[in-house]
């Protein structure tokens, strides 16, 4: 095949492309979940996904969309979030020194099937839709070391350390949003979306804590403790915001 008739497929093909743009490509960035309560654990202080006493926390989706008709798309989003908590403390008088260590990591993953329509299109498009949320909650990993030692020598008198985990869990229900788009091209264009969520959510259950003393060198105590820390709640209220960049393909 010639070079020419290749080059004529190409801007045909591209062209056809550009005027159906049936599909659509973003990748956003998403704030911290703002939840209408709060579960934190009653056993050594870890802290879970809903508590705002959180370090670190990120989140990142993409969204693939369907062109249906009269700017109407059906949606798939898909993202994840990773959250970490830590806490360092230090006390000391004239003979001794307490340093108290704590950090609780968690990653979760989020999807959402959605129906969404432009009701203004143009330079800024605006647009609103719902969406069914389903996150799953991974796992906490939650580690403490409480150290107490002499100033002088720099000897560790005692020490505790305690290692647990809370057991993940998972939300679905139903979600409204809405959001704008600004169309720096024909394909390329930079939104920012807000949505607001009624969820059932089923988080934890027995969790297991593993405590460690040491007294002057020697294990003096291990204590594996089981603590009853699930919630479970229908009509909890959830808001998320995002921005990104989106592609019409």
């Amino acid at each position: 095949m010639k070079l020419p008739t290749i080059v004529l497929l190409v801007f045909l093909t591209s062209n056809c492309i550009a005027q159906d743009n049936k599909f659509a490509l973003s990748v956003q960035i998403n704030t911290q979940e703002q939840v209408s309560y709060s579960h934190v654990t009653n056993y050594g202080g870890v802290f879970a996904r809903e508590n705002n006493e959180r370090d670190n926390y990120y989140s990142f989706s993409g969204v693939v969309k369907y062109n249906l008709k009269n700017n109407t798309s059906l949606r798939l989003k898909v993202g994840f979030s990773k959250l970490s908590f830590g806490s360092d403390t230090t006390y000391h008088d004239s003979t001794y020194e307490t340093n108290s260590n704590q950090s609780a990591k968690q990653t979760n993953y989020h999807f959402a099937l959605g129906i969404e329509k432009e009701i203004i299109t143009g330079k800024v498009n605006l647009y609103v839709g719902f969406q069914t949320p389903v996150n799953i909650y991974g796992q906490t990993t939650y580690e403490s070391l409480y150290e107490y030692h002499f100033i002088s020598t720099g000897v560790i008198w005692y020490s505790n350390q305690i290692n647990g985990r809370q057991k993940n869990g998972f939300s679905i229900g139903l979600s409204g949003f809405t959001g704008f788009a600004f169309n720096i091209t024909n394909r390329f264009a930079v939104f920012g979306e807000y949505s607001f969520a009624i969820m059932y959510a089923k988080i934890g259950g027995e969790d297991e804590f593993t405590s460690v003393s040491v007294q002057s060198g020697t294990i003096n105590k291990i204590t594996v403790t089981t603590v009853n820390n699930k919630f479970e709640k229908f009509g909890v209220l959830e808001q998320v915001g995002s921005f990104g960049l989106s592609f019409k393909l």
